[in-house]
């Protein structure tokens, strides 16, 4: 029996099809808008540009942890009329409440009653994330009940939707000649508004149903608040660990250098994007499984992450060509691109597995906790290294770190979770790759040459575990007894 077969039924193949080709076909039109953007427009547009995607990347915390408490809730479940009609009553209810504030944020900021605001482009940047957090609020509660419900086609076929309209967009601001970031946000908004309508109306029975206000409705909203809160909040605290340092960067240095910084993150991130997916996949149905089945493939991934993840530094150099050759007025980006690295393959790791398992268990609030604890330090190294000390390298090693520590804690968390005992020492080999990565270039080792040192070792250590690694990939795609 295949593996998503044995977690998620015989609909298994299909839905993890469904899922990942949308996010191959994604990542594609990612790398499309990541790359000709910052082509196109200037450094300082693309700047302002990735501001407007950093406020709004926060939007999603308005609903309060609702949409987090509802997935955790239905995921795997077949709802009745009666709990349609209570989901579309939630969105609504909860739509008018976020609509609500964006009209009064909207009118405070355009009467310029806020006199910190005299940067026009600021200023519009901030309008624009008022009327994204409408549009991006509702698409992402429809997303989540979409993956908790197991109606991925709907889900997936959207997000690849969103990317072509995009495209699309961007195809007509390059053929005339438009470089001004303000069309792309707008467009932006309006592709995300345009799939946001097709999820609604793909999805009446859920979304368009009957709406209901009534003291039952809003107590149930309050319960699903109370569940989805601690993973609201610790979603957020964990962009807050990298957030914190991007507005303390976008507040003390020129908004060419948070530009930099941010260019830099995306082009590392969306390369490894689709693969944390696989925890949307799995997560209905994994939570019914038993703990003895939970102790021996989260072991298993886990090791399998650990030992495979390290090997994507392999597309630094290919990542470091791209930008010296196309994008050359974005190379000094090149150093921060190299100190993320490890950001990426813990992140994965994190997003991938960790953080599913901790729903899977409904440990929701060590999740925050951690994150919180995670965020807490990150703040203090990011005031440290960039208002005290003024050094950006420092400081983003030094979230990194935060990272790993991150991941380790989760990692051990889990492990005496499921098994009661401490976690095998092979299961840290990617933290100790990391570690010594980081202290080479922290010393001022030239990056290339640290990146193929990091290769080559990662390579010796698949060698050496190449029969373990065999086995493992053995149980979790092919058969297990």
């Amino acid at each position: 029996m295949k593996l998503f077969e044995n977690i998620r039924g015989k609909d298994a193949i299909k839905n993890i099809i469904n899922l990942y080709s949308s996010q191959l076909v994604s990542v594609g039109f990612s790398i499309l808008i990541s790359l000709y953007i910052p082509r196109f427009i200037g450094v300082e547009e693309f700047s302002y540009w990735q501001l407007f995607l950093f406020y709004g990347g926060y939007t999603g915390m308005l609903y309060l942890g609702l949409n987090d408490g509802l997935y955790l809730r239905l995921g795997g479940k077949r709802l009745t009329m009666q709990e349609c009609h209570e989901v579309s009553s939630q969105l609504w209810i909860a739509t008018g409440f976020i609509m609500t504030l964006s009209i009064i944020s909207f009118i405070v900021i355009s009467s310029g009653l806020i006199p910190a605001l005299t940067n026009s482009d600021l200023k519009f940047v901030i309008l624009s994330v008022a009327v994204f957090a409408v549009i991006n609020d509702i698409f992402g509660y429809c997303s989540s009940i979409c993956q908790a419900l197991n109606r991925f086609k709907v889900y997936t076929t959207s997000s690849i939707m969103e990317r072509l309209i995009m495209v699309a967009f961007l195809i007509v601001m390059i053929v005339f000649s438009i470089k001004k970031f303000e069309y792309i946000v707008i467009c932006w908004i309006a592709s995300l508004a345009a799939v946001t309508v097709r999820i609604l109306v793909k999805n009446q029975d859920l979304f368009l149903s009957k709406i209901t206000i009534s003291r039952a409705i809003f107590r149930e909203m309050g319960i699903n608040i109370v569940v989805g809160i601690n993973l609201m909040l610790s979603n957020v605290s964990a962009m807050l660990i990298i957030g914190i340092c991007r507005f303390f960067i976008s507040e003390h240095y020129p908004i060419e250098i948070f530009g930099f910084v941010s260019f830099s993150l995306s082009l590392c991130l969306f390369c490894l994007q689709f693969i944390s997916k696989i925890g949307i996949g799995i997560y209905p149905l994994l939570k019914q499984k038993s703990e003895e089945f939970h102790q021996v493939f989260f072991a298993k991934m886990d090791y399998l992450l650990t030992v495979l993840m390290p090997l994507c530094i392999i597309l630094f150099p290919i990542l470091i060509l791209i930008v010296k050759y196309f994008l050359p007025n974005y190379y000094p980006s090149l150093t921060y691109l190299a100190i993320f690295f490890p950001l990426c393959v813990f992140t994965v790791k994190i997003d991938m597995l960790y953080s599913t398992y901790l729903k899977v268990l409904r440990h929701e609030r060590y999740l925050l906790k951690i994150n919180a604890a995670i965020m807490l330090l990150s703040a203090a190294i990011s005031a440290l290294g960039i208002y005290v000390l003024d050094n950006l390298i420092l400081t983003l090693i030094g979230v990194c770190a935060c990272i790993i520590i991150k991941s380790y804690c989760m990692q051990n968390h889990i492990c005496k979770a499921l098994s009661h005992v401490n976690m095998p020492a092979t299961m840290c080999i990617d933290i100790i790759f990391s570690v010594v990565y980081l202290l080479l270039i922290g010393i001022g080792i030239d990056f290339s040459i640290v990146i193929y040192i990091m290769l080559f070792s990662s390579v010796l250590n698949l060698f050496f575990q190449r029969r373990k690694v065999r086995e493992n990939l053995n149980y979790i795609f092919v058969a297990r007894k």
